[in-house]
């Protein structure tokens, strides 16, 4: 299946339990870009708390009130809390991912599609024996076809997982 451009070696290591070096580059790929992104939004989180307190600190009218310290200090600090929270999520996801455990699921496939941003972007979906897959592309939707039976080799990385490499079964 060109669509979700694994090869025949990628799909017989799959068959086995095992992952090829290309797909463990891909892995590498994923868990950099989760990381990356973590980074990016400790330090916009941080920059601008920094620009807010330097705003305060900085204004013509003088230092900042002593009752509003607290506000400002908790205000930064539930935000830490809010994107800290999401970083950490991410980064547990990234623990299922690093695992490289194969998973894979046979049935009859259940193609779905969902409308965002007031219909300007679909996402696609796949689903077999409730185990939901989102799709790359619409290339990817339009190549399964609605009922046919597939095995589908995955890594786990909820909620929609990492297709590895698939086959048409029966």
């Amino acid at each position: 299946m060109q669509a979700f451009a694994f090869s025949a070696e990628d799909l017989a290591a799959n068959r086995q339990g095992l992952l090829t070096d290309r797909q463990r580059q891909m892995v590498a790929n994923q868990v950099k870009l989760v990381r990356i992104s973590s980074i990016l939004a400790l330090l916009s989180v941080l920059g601008s708390m920094l620009v807010f307190v330097g705003m305060a600190v900085l204004t013509e009218q003088g230092p900042i009130p002593l009752q509003a310290i607290p506000y400002l200090a908790g205000t930064g600090l539930i935000l830490l809390g809010i994107v800290g929270t999401f970083i950490f999520i991410g980064l547990r996801r990234l623990h299922t991912l690093r695992a490289e455990k194969i998973g894979m699921t046979t049935g009859p496939i259940h193609l779905t599609t969902k409308r965002f941003k007031h219909g300007r972007w679909t996402g696609y979906y796949a689903t077999i024996d409730a185990i939901r897959f989102q799709l790359a592309s619409k290339q990817q939707f339009e190549a399964l076809n609605e009922g046919i039976p597939y095995r589908i080799y995955f890594l786990n990385y909820p909620p929609t997982h990492l297709i590895l490499s698939l086959e048409e079964i029966g």
